[in-house]
């Protein structure tokens, strides 16, 4: 491998990463990666197989998995960019090592032995890339335990609690699911403040996490809840559509093969999501107030630019929804519920007449590729 990728300079400072330089540090991250990932038994065999879930733009290095500890590096000075780059192929390492723990929890028979094998494998060479990066610094062996503790624990309260049907999910039961399910990327940023001297800041940067990957999390629910649903992985999203359906109509008086789009109505119609991008957003803001003391100008504009793709995904719902109401129902409404639930939705029994409501068919045919 070439001591130094084309575009990016050898130096052992960590200035603001713009675009290109994020995009050169994830294409060297990935392709270390790779190669480390082809010397493993049993990862051709999984890769041929589509087991290995691929984020758009990893390759090019774009998908922020692939250059992590980059987006907080600038606020580490002290940081070396070799320590950095270890960080980052640990962080793809661990990365794996969940996504894959996640297809093993789906699979409703016996799972390939190649997955088992190489989860455990992605985990001991993230480790492994962690000591590297730390270097003759004692390992935080404590902290980055009690996070991986976290992670299991919030697998073990979802694959118990939401996997055999729709159960109490409060927005404290999100956050705290979340924030532990998404504790083992904190270990990324706990190294990294160790590392660049502000271990201070730890605190403020793992809260930023936590609310951006709440934010996060939402909208892979908004995307997969059809998916969850046939898969019984009962999300905070699911979970509130079905408590809104319910209040009309049982899911289980509903015919099976309906059941779906009776959920895509209530999710569409009764003002449930907007609502839920509402709080999205929220998450948003919070993530980057939680962030002020680490003064990470790189990780404030990827804030920024979520939150300015959150409000597009708002914006463009509600402009649905109006369109919508002007096809289905001319005469006049009050702006406020016509925005949020929309006259074509009145008097619409998700239960009963979910495929045929006006409302369904007229957001998912203009807005449903986007969001669910």
């Amino acid at each position: 491998m070439r001591s130094q990728e084309a575009g990016v300079p050898a130096v052992h400072t960590l200035p603001i990463a713009p675009a290109e330089r994020l995009a050169a540090e994830g294409r060297r991250a990935w392709t270390r990666f790779e190669r480390a990932s082809a010397r493993i038994p049993g990862y051709q065999a999984l890769r041929d197989r589509l087991w290995l879930r691929r984020f758009p733009g990893v390759e090019t290095g774009q998908n922020l998995f692939t250059h992590f500890p980059f987006l907080f590096s600038d606020a580490f000075p002290k940081a070396r960019l070799g320590q950095v780059r270890e960080l980052s192929v640990a962080a793809l390492f661990l990365l794996y090592h969940i996504l894959i723990n996640d297809e093993l929890f789906d699979q409703p028979a016996a799972p390939p032995y190649e997955a088992v094998l190489l989860s455990g494998a992605y985990q001991i060479r993230g480790w492994q890339a962690l000591s590297r990066a730390m270097g003759p610094r004692r390992m935080p062996w404590k902290e980055f335990v009690a996070q991986y503790d976290q992670y299991n624990a919030a697998v073990y309260v979802e694959c118990r609690d939401h996997r055999h049907g729709p159960q109490p999910y409060t927005r404290a039961d999100l956050i705290r699911v979340v924030s532990r399910r998404c504790a083992v990327s904190k270990t990324i940023t706990s190294a990294l403040c160790v590392i660049g001297g502000r271990p201070s800041v730890r605190g403020p940067l793992a809260r930023s996490l936590d609310y951006y990957w709440l934010a996060d999390s939402m909208l892979d629910d908004l995307r997969d809840w059809k998916k969850d649903f046939a898969n019984n992985r009962f999300s905070y999203l699911l979970t509130a559509a079905i408590e809104e359906l319910q209040r009309r109509t049982k899911l289980e008086d509903i015919p099976e093969p309906r059941r779906p789009s009776a959920i895509r109505t209530t999710i569409y119609c009764s003002g449930l999501l907007d609502r839920y991008l509402d709080d999205m957003l929220g998450y948003l803001e919070q993530a980057k107030a939680a962030a002020a003391p680490v003064g990470s100008s790189t990780w404030s504009s990827c804030l920024d630019t979520a939150t300015a793709r959150a409000y597009a995904t708002q914006a463009d719902f509600r402009k649905a929804l109006r369109e919508m109401n002007l096809q289905t129902a001319p005469h006049a409404r009050g702006a406020g519920a016509a925005e949020r639930r929309g006259p074509a939705c009145d008097g619409v029994s998700p239960g009963v007449r979910s495929t045929e409501a006006p409302a369904g068919r007229i957001l998912v045919a203009q807005h449903g590729r986007r969001i669910g």
